[in-house]
């Protein structure tokens, strides 16, 4: 982890900015399969929650709806109360949503 993410105030719009240094982790491309769609569990962290038809394991297919850990967060888990301050720490609960087994066509 690079550093800790935080909100800034830009000077010239008055805008609230997010800078989250973690973000520059992420891979820029992904590779030919994609990682959320079903039968490529493995290469997502461990499911937080899904829904999947009774009988079915967990971190495996047979999902309709599969929320995972985001592996590069633009905010990270709540330790501590955050700051009210334009320049302060952020904290969320960061998660991916995958909606469907497979990808439309």
């Amino acid at each position: 982890m690079a550093g800790v993410p935080e909100w800034r105030s830009d000077p010239l719009t008055g805008h609230r900015v997010l800078i989250s240094p973690d973000r520059a982790d992420r891979p820029r491309a992904v590779g030919p399969a994609c990682p959320f769609c079903e039968g490529h569990e493995a290469e997502t962290p461990p499911e937080l929650l899904a829904y999947r038809p009774p009988g079915r394991a967990p971190n495996g297919p047979g999902w309709r709806v599969r929320v995972v850990p985001n592996r590069y967060a633009a905010a990270r888990p709540a330790s501590a109360s955050p700051k009210s301050s334009w320049n302060a720490p952020t904290t969320s609960r960061p998660s991916a949503t995958s909606r469907r087994p497979k990808p439309p066509t």
